[in-house]
């Protein structure tokens, strides 16, 4: 099985974690990338008792999961590259190419343009954040442009935990009518993604 030192490396192309792979393990089976069974328990006994107990997941699942939520949110598959020594493991996970566009998109916008129109417009908002989040708000509007999560929009945004993330700006351009939901009688559905009311097209449109 996979070993728990994981060395994560975050880039356009995807992500890379570094770890080390059972030698028993085919490189077929590797080079497939569905699941990852190894004969070879440390304590098998131990393992099956704490999965009853749901303190830890049935054998060879990491790599399914991962593949599952990728195919769901339309990501490319996973891919998984070692050596037959199997001096080197590396996943790579490859994000969608509407998410890496995000930030290049946000780049090449007047940001300043649309916190000066959120000011103007929607005042009682912003009039108490600090310039700093107010471009933080301006930079999650412009990323609605297209359909998006929530996670996709405030990854990045500020160094503080998702659900203070979601209050701070995502509630906030929700109750200013910038963003509206995509699957509005369902709020808390896995698939809700977020986009551009009329007000929100006004506010990044020069």
């Amino acid at each position: 099985t996979i070993d728990e030192r994981i060395h994560q490396l975050v880039e356009k192309k995807g992500m890379i974690a570094d770890a080390i792979v059972d030698g028993k393990i085919s490189m077929e089976d590797i080079n497939e990338a569905k699941a990852l069974r190894s004969r070879r328990y440390r304590n098998g006994r131990l393992g099956d008792f704490l999965k009853e107990l749901n303190l830890t997941e049935g054998r060879a699942t990491g790599i399914p999961t991962i593949q599952k939520k990728l195919r769901e949110n339309g990501s490319p598959k996973a891919m998984i590259k070692t050596d037959e020594a199997r001096t080197f493991f590396l996943i790579i996970i490859p994000c969608r190419k509407d998410f890496v566009q995000v930030d290049e998109k946000v780049q090449n916008t007047d940001i300043e343009l649309v916190m000066r129109k959120m000011s103007k417009l929607c005042p009682s908002y912003v009039q108490d954040m600090t310039q700093t989040e107010v471009e933080n708000m301006a930079k999650c509007l412009l990323r609605a442009i297209k359909e998006i999560s929530a996670q996709n929009m405030l990854d990045g945004i500020e160094d503080i935990s998702y659900k203070h993330l979601r209050r701070k700006y995502l509630d906030k351009l929700l109750d200013m009518g910038a963003v509206v939901m995509t699957i509005p009688e369902k709020p808390t559905s896995s698939k809700q993604k977020y986009r551009l009311s009329e007000l929100g097209k006004e506010l990044i449109n020069q």
